[in-house]
C-alpha cells in the first residue's frame, strides 16, 4: 500500500511539473521557475548561492564522494545538468553552477565573457565553496572551460570529460552552420521568441517538447537583453578565440568525448581528431542526437559517463565501453 501511495504522490508531483511547464507559454519565466522548483524537489540535489567579488553565483549540489563539476553551454544555465547530476548523485557529489553571468548570476561588465577569465571565475568558485579535487564535464561552451581547467590545474582535476561537440573543436565546423554565419546570420543567438525554436533546431533536436517549454521559460531574460547575447558571443568569438585542440596536448588527464553523429554544429567527422590531440583521449559516436546530447540523449550518455567514472577510478585507460 506504501508503494502504491508513492508512486501516486511521485505522479502527483511530475503531473504538476507538466502543468506549470504548459503554463510557460502564457507567462513564461514565472511558471518556468515554478516547474523548476518542483522538479528539483524530486532530485538530491539543493539550490545554493555562493558570493563572489564577481557577484553571486547560483549553484546546485548533491550527493557523496568524488565531485563532479558539469558546466554548461553558451546561453545556457544549470538547469541543463538537473537530470544528468542527479543521477550521478547515487556514487558521487555533483556541483553545477551558473557559469558567471548566465543563468541567474548578474550579467558582467564588458569585457567579462571572455573565456580565459571565466575559466578564473569558475576556479575561485571551486575554491570559495571548498572543492579540492575533481572531475570535470562540459558541454559546448562548458567543454572549452572544462578544458582549461584540466590544463591550467592538472593536480585538482581527475577527469576530464566533454559532452557534445565543445567550443573551438575546429577545423571541422559543420558546412550548414558556417554557411549561416558567412552570410551574417546568428543561429545561436536569441532576439525574439522564435529564435528559441530555431536555435533548438540547431542545437539540440531532437528534444522533448517539455524541455523546450522550460527553456522558452529561462530564454526570457535574453529576449529582453538582445544586445548583450551579440556582446557575448562577439567577447567569445573574437578575433583571438581559442581552438581546444592547441590546449589538448597539454591536458594529461583521461579525456572522454561524447559527440553525436547529427552535430550541426561541429561535424561529427572531428571526434576522432579532437581525441588524438589529447594525451589520453576517448572518443564516442552517439547515434540520433545533435549538439547537446545533455537535453535530447540524457540517458545514454550519463550510463557511459558512469562507465567512464569508474574506470577512471580503476585507473583503466583506453576506456572498455559498451556499444548502445
Amino acid at each position: 500500500m506504501r508503494t502504491i501511495l508513492l508512486k501516486f504522490v511521485a505522479l502527483g508531483a511530475l503531473a504538476g511539473v507538466v502543468i506549470a511547464a504548459l503554463c510557460a507559454f502564457a507567462m513564461p519565466e514565472r511558471t518556468t521557475r515554478t516547474a523548476i522548483d518542483l522538479a528539483l524537489k524530486l532530485t538530491r540535489l539543493d539550490s545554493r548561492v555562493q558570493e563572489m567579488p564577481f557577484g553571486p553565483v547560483h549553484y546546485l549540489i548533491g550527493g557523496q564522494g568524488e565531485t563532479v563539476v558539469f558546466l554548461h553551454g553558451i546561453y545556457s544555465s544549470k538547469e541543463t545538468w538537473i537530470r544528468a547530476g542527479n543521477s550521478i548523485t547515487l556514487q558521487n557529489r555533483s556541483i553545477i553552477p551558473d557559469i558567471p553571468g548566465f543563468g541567474e548570476n548578474d550579467a558582467l561588465p564588458d569585457g567579462g565573457y571572455r573565456i580565459e577569465a571565466q575559466a578564473v571565475r569558475l576556479m575561485q568558485f571551486l575554491d570559495a565553496i571548498g572543492v579540492k579535487r575533481f572531475h570535470v564535464a562540459g558541454s559546448s561552451m562548458g567543454g572549452m572551460l572544462a578544458t582549461l581547467i584540466a590544463r591550467d590545474h592538472p593536480a585538482r582535476v581527475l577527469s576530464l570529460s566533454l559532452f557534445g561537440s565543445p567550443m573551438g573543436a575546429a577545423p571541422a565546423p559543420n558546412r550548414a552552420f558556417q554557411a549561416a554565419l558567412d552570410q551574417g546570420s546568428s543561429p545561436l543567438i536569441v532576439e525574439n521568441s522564435d529564435d528559441v525554436w530555431e536555435r533548438f533546431d540547431w542545437i539540440a533536436e531532437p528534444t522533448p517538447l517539455f524541455f523546450k517549454w522550460v527553456a522558452r521559460g529561462l530564454a526570457e531574460r535574453e529576449i529582453a537583453t538582445p544586445d548583450l547575447n551579440h556582446r557575448i558571443w562577439n567577447e567569445l568569438f573574437d578575433g583571438s578565440a581559442l581552438l581546444l585542440a592547441d590546449i589538448a596536448k597539454d591536458v594529461p588527464h583521461p579525456t572522454f568525448i561524447v559527440w553525436c553523429d547529427e552535430d550541426r554544429i561541429y561535424d561529427v567527422s572531428g571526434a576522432a581528431y579532437l581525441a588524438s590531440q589529447f594525451q589520453r583521449g576517448h572518443h564516442y559516436i552517439l547515434n540520433g542526437c545533435g549538439h547537446s546530447p545533455v537535453l535530447s540523449h540524457h540517458q545514454p550518455m550519463i550510463f557511459l559517463y558512469q562507465h567512464v567514472l569508474d574506470q577512471v577510478r580503476a585507473t583503466t585507460f583506453p576506456f572498455q565501453l559498451p556499444q548502445l
